[in-house]
């Protein structure tokens, strides 16, 4: 019976690991998803298009954790709304004090911003707590 109550642990805890490792994989795609999403977009329309963090998902409020939104520069349509990512901390510092929003021009290249998302947990075992997505300003993602 010993045995057994700790294969279970031991099983819990390898399920638990793996889920909040794939929890933090899944919102670092999101994110990456989107800002790739937002750059297309850009090039494509000839529109600069804004990527930023919403809680309301119509308005720009720098809250990523909150949701997500893409929108054209000057208009109030929202081309994609994104869900809150739970389970996961997110934020965003970029340079030039620009936290609340990326802009993509036409050229697929940021407005002279570079920045860093954060993807972190609690930290558990061996599990790093925070995993980074660095936004180039030629709008490009590194994980």
């Amino acid at each position: 019976m010993a045995c057994l109550s700790i294969l279970v642990s031991l099983t819990t805890l390898a399920w638990f690991y793996y889920r909040v490792k794939i929890e933090r994989h899944t919102a670092l795609l999101q994110v990456s998803h989107a800002i790739e999403y937002a750059r297309m977009q850009a090039i494509s329309l000839q529109v600069p298009m804004i990527y930023c963090g919403s809680s309301d998902g119509w308005h720009c409020d720098g809250r990523w954790q909150k949701g997500q939104i893409i929108h054209a520069v000057n208009s109030s349509t929202v081309l994609q709304r994104y869900l809150p990512i739970a389970q996961v901390q997110l934020s965003f510092h970029a340079n030039f004090g620009h936290n609340q929003q990326i802009k993509f021009m036409t050229t697929g290249f940021t407005n002279g911003q570079n920045g860093r998302f954060d993807f972190c947990i609690k930290p558990i075992l061996d599990i790093k707590p925070c995993r980074s997505l660095i936004l180039h300003f030629s709008g490009q993602t590194i994980e």
